[in-house]
């Protein structure tokens, strides 16, 4: 408890990325001091950072993580929903039990349930994590479908039910370095659709990427859709 109280008095006036405090080799956590002792987590799986893509050092931990706390306004999430909000710092990072335990040490808090939202890259860390066995109440899918179908198919199998995945993609374009063209929205069709119906995705207009993040991410935690 003297943890958590001391935990709660740092946060207690939160405004910038300092506020998200370090969590070795993961990334950084905030509490808002209106979370309580057994708040919600959510899980913040941040895409590609800078050059480093799927690679960041740990010596840049919580730079990278904070860099994502701010610019997705994370703190304003947790806000509003009175939630633990762990930011990763590479979008290849596995979050596992384990991991969730030393969190709940380090912070005094044990967290009612998981929301995971993986953003872009971090398609990569949110299936290595399920892979490992990560317990997830709900899943935002924040246009990162650059996988294939075995993630899709991991997905359906974990949240079968309607309402407990949701998301957006955007019908971007982009050169690979061998000069072919990719498609996301048929990339998304085509591998991500037919193996996972269940998980209720929506397409928003080209060029929210990123913005999309920030604008809908609080609506996912509670609503299928953005708007």
């Amino acid at each position: 408890m003297i943890a958590f109280l001391l935990f709660v008095a740092l946060n207690a006036s939160a405004s910038g990325p300092e506020d998200c405090v370090s969590v070795p080799s993961v990334g950084c956590v905030y509490a808002p001091s209106s979370a309580g002792p057994h708040p919600p987590l959510l899980i913040y799986m941040r895409g590609f950072w800078g050059d480093y893509k799927n690679a960041v050092p740990p010596k840049l931990a919580l730079k990278s993580s904070r860099q994502a706390f701010a610019e997705y306004g994370l703190d304003k999430v947790a806000d509003a929903t009175h939630s633990a909000v762990l930011v990763t710092y590479t979008s290849s990072l596995v979050v596992s039990e384990t991991t969730i335990e030393k969190l709940g040490a380090q912070t005094g808090l044990e967290f009612s349930r998981r929301v995971v939202a993986a953003h872009s890259g971090a398609y990569e860390g949110l299936e290595a994590s399920l892979d490992a066995r990560l317990q997830v109440d709900r899943l935002i899918m924040l246009d990162d479908f650059y996988s294939g179908p075995a993630l899709a198919k991991k997905i359906q199998v974990r949240f079968p039910s309607r309402g407990s995945c949701a998301g957006y993609y955007t019908p971007h374009t982009f050169k690979r370095k061998n000069g072919t063209i990719y498609d996301n929205r048929a990339h998304f069709q085509a591998t991500f659709r037919p193996f996972a119906p269940n998980c209720v995705i929506e397409e928003l207009p080209e060029g929210n990427h990123d913005a999309g993040v920030k604008d809908c991410l609080l609506s996912y935690m509670t609503r299928e859709t953005c708007r």
